[in-house]
């Protein structure tokens, strides 16, 4: 299953949030994550198993991204989420 995660913003903010998460992607044997500053902000790529770690990962993302977000004093632009299973 996979999910992908968009936090609009510029490239700036993009890149220093990918630096504050780094320490927290590794791979696992359920979940696999990716974090990356694209043109179109922030993105968060997740593979899981089944759907119930692609639940808790996303789960994780969105509130590691909310404390970095309010620590930093960051605004997202716009949130999406795709559904699961959809193409990324």
């Amino acid at each position: 299953m996979k999910a992908k995660l968009v936090f609009e913003m510029t490239i700036k903010e993009a890149n220093e949030i990918v630096k504050a998460l780094s320490p927290d992607i590794n791979e696992g044997v359920r979940v696999n994550s990716k974090v990356s500053a694209t043109k179109y902000g922030l993105e968060i790529l997740i593979k899981a198993r089944d759907l119930t770690s692609l639940r808790g990962a996303i789960n994780t993302w969105l509130k590691l991204y909310e404390t970095i977000s309010n620590v930093r004093g960051l605004k997202c632009l716009k949130k999406t989420i795709i559904k699961p299973g959809g193409t990324i």
